[in-house]
């Protein structure tokens, strides 16, 4: 692993693994936050900053320094917004009738808890990605 990560290797690893946890962890947000009929307005932030990650992800595959550029300011973004998600989830959980005292059924009925958590692990991938060297490529002679 450690001749991976020194060869790079690691970084394009981390890059499609946050392009495909982004598109999995959007798309889970869209559906649930549809289910809550876009009710507050910061329902809409993981579903909007999933197509830059992914694009931000896909290009660091292409192009190094359009992936350093880019990906770790989304990232940084979508960690953000999966700490929020998260207070914000737990607010609400304890806003239900009982709030945490019938913790089991509000937890299981409320918001999902750790779906925001989901896609903070987006933003640390990604994070991941953009620290990792670049792969080097051995020219054939």
């Amino acid at each position: 692993m450690v001749s991976e990560a020194r060869h790079g290797r690691l970084r394009r690893l981390f890059a499609i693994l946050t392009a495909f946890a982004a598109l999995a962890s959007g798309w889970e947000a869209y559906a649930q936050h549809l289910r809550g009929a876009y009710d507050h307005w910061l329902m809409w932030t993981p579903v909007a900053l999933t197509p830059p990650m992914v694009l931000a992800a896909g290009a660091s595959l292409v192009s190094g320094r359009l992936g350093r550029a880019l990906l770790p300011w989304l990232s940084i973004l979508v960690l953000i917004d999966g700490v929020v998600g998260f207070v914000v989830h737990v607010r609400g959980v304890g806003r239900l009738p009982g709030g945490f005292r019938m913790a089991v059924y509000n937890i299981t009925m409320g918001p999902p808890i750790f779906a925001p958590l989901f896609f903070l692990i987006v933003g640390f991938l990604g994070l991941l990605a953009s620290a990792l060297r670049p792969e080097r490529f051995r020219r054939l002679a």
